[in-house]
């Protein structure tokens, strides 16, 4: 049994929001998973090593406030939204020489999270980043870059961070058994309870971990889906089939529009105009219908797949 494929089930697979949630509940030291700062801990770790920085070291004196989707403003105006922060400040004012001594009145840990591989918009962390220091003028703040690969699209996204500011790109499953990833982490921390080198797990906590574990190197898709994914054909008599994500579109058309002369539309309530209207974001992982056939169809909801595929990839941007 897996938790994770259990709130699967639905009509479409848990989404990066909900990937994010799990994620800060488990780095979240006050949270009811009991193990304090050790998943918060472990990943701090590796931000020390990749920028020569002490956070480690000092969180046991620090407090740790975490937010979910924090919006911050550009210099434009816009909005943007940070999938998950994490405020880092002393506890008292005893350990205000903590603090200073890692050159900040306070830290923020921004993770920006990326579980699909069409997810990618090249300048979104570098606005997210000015956004946090508007609103963190007084703060040191890291970057960690959360990704399902280390595809050439989310390496150049991550390069739009300066250099001079502590950052890690970590993807997570990880490519081979020597990368650094968070399923790695994960397995760490279990292959250390089990040898008794931390304080004990609790059963529930260890399941819920094992898990996430299997459902990320699933490509965070339950193992019914993903056998099926991205072309199922429903046999339903007003649509011909349903895909699963923008990824899923893609395939579609790569695989069923080319032949034969066919043309392939996509469903979408409100046809083009509510596509243009829409958030990439929430478009990554929507399951979506598709047809061959108009007829007896309000043809207003049913857009072609190659505009459907160009109006989406114009939102990446």
């Amino acid at each position: 049994m897996n938790l994770f494929d259990v709130l699967s089930a639905g009509k479409r697979d848990l989404n990066e929001e909900n990937v994010s949630s799990f994620f800060a509940w488990i780095l979240d030291p006050k949270q009811t998973h009991g193990c304090g700062s050790l998943f918060l801990s472990r990943l701090l770790n590796v931000i020390d090593q990749n920028n020569g920085s002490e956070w480690e070291a000092k969180l046991d004196s620090l407090s740790v406030d975490v937010m979910v989707e924090e919006e911050v403003i550009t210099a434009n105006s816009s909005r943007r939204y940070v999938d998950i922060v994490l405020l880092i400040s002393p506890s008292s004012e005893h350990d205000e020489q903590a603090i200073s001594s890692i050159n900040g009145h306070s830290l923020v840990f921004a993770i920006e999270n990326k579980i699909r591989d069409g997810a990618c918009k090249e300048y979104q962390l570098s606005e997210q980043l000015e956004g946090l220091r508007s609103s963190y003028k007084d703060s040191d703040i890291c970057f960690l870059y959360l990704t399902p690969n280390k595809k050439e699209h989310f390496k150049k996204a991550y390069s739009h961070l300066p250099d001079d500011m502590a950052k890690a790109h970590l993807s997570w499953s990880g490519a081979d058994e020597s990368e650094i990833s968070i399923v790695k982490i994960l397995r760490n921390i279990l292959e250390d309870d089990l040898k008794a080198k931390i304080n004990p797990l609790s059963t529930d906590l260890k399941f819920i971990i094992k898990s996430f574990i299997v459902f990320a190197d699933n490509d965070f898709r339950s193992a019914s889906t993903k056998q099926n994914y991205p072309i199922n054909r429903t046999g339903n008599k007003y649509f011909k089939g349903k895909v699963t994500g923008l990824e899923g579109v893609n395939r579609l058309f790569e695989s069923e529009a080319n032949s034969v002369g066919q043309q392939i539309y996509i469903g979408y309530l409100g046809g083009e105009k509510a596509l243009l209207q829409q958030e990439y974001d929430l478009l990554v992982d929507r399951v979506f219908k598709w047809d061959d056939k108009l007829a007896n169809k309000q043809k207003y909801n049913w857009i072609p797949i190659e505009t459907f595929i160009s109006i989406t990839n114009s939102m990446k941007v």
